[in-house]
């Protein structure tokens, strides 16, 4: 079986996955299951997602959670932990149209592909403006931003640095992110991820 699956299409693997309980990418032609995040994980995401979902109501960019597969121009399929979609789309897709900005949260098994492949990946997606990484350790990330010459980095550290998403006319400070997120039984601080 691993051999069948090693060797799928995107369709294929998109029609695989329907029937599937859990969340799987599909990179480089295989599949790649999906783990779940620590509490800490999923507040974050959902605090991201709470404030844009009310930032863009009556807008036609509307965010979505971690269920949202990012088609890649290379065939993957990904999953971020939050999405904003500008394109057109129904209630029936199970995939972006035109991604704009895509948010991860990094995590201690997956920092290292968020922040190079999968990296590369998003930044492959012509709609693509922004990619937001936030630490899970700390309150702080960086903001990716496509410009003319290419994609611009900027680190964010602390509750009031801004994550300025320029591709949808709205900025906000990172304390968002991190509201009612404590970090006081943190043990592992220098091991940020």
């Amino acid at each position: 079986m691993a051999d069948t699956l090693a060797r799928m299409t995107t369709a294929d693997f998109l029609a695989w996955e329907a029937r599937q309980e859990g969340r799987h990418e599909f990179v480089g032609g295989r599949i790649v299951a999906m783990v779940g995040g620590t509490r800490r994980h999923n507040w974050v995401g959902l605090n991201v997602v709470a404030h844009l979902k009310a930032a863009l109501k009556g807008k036609k960019c509307r965010p979505y959670g971690a269920d949202m597969k990012i088609l890649i121009p290379n065939g993957n399929s990904r999953y971020g932990d939050a999405v904003v979609d500008c394109g057109a789309m129904n209630d029936q897709d199970i995939t972006t149209s035109e991604p704009t900005v895509v948010v991860e949260v990094l995590s201690k098994s997956t920092k290292y592909d968020d922040q190079t492949e999968k990296l590369d990946d998003y930044q492959s997606i012509p709609s693509m403006r922004h990619i937001l990484h936030l630490s899970q350790k700390r309150i702080g990330g960086e903001l990716w931003t496509r410009r003319d010459d290419g994609w611009r980095r900027t680190s964010l550290a602390g509750a009031e640095a801004v994550v300025e998403l320029s591709a949808l006319g709205l900025s906000f400070p990172l304390a968002i992110a991190y509201e009612d997120v404590s970090f006081s039984d943190d043990s592992e601080q220098a091991n940020d991820a």
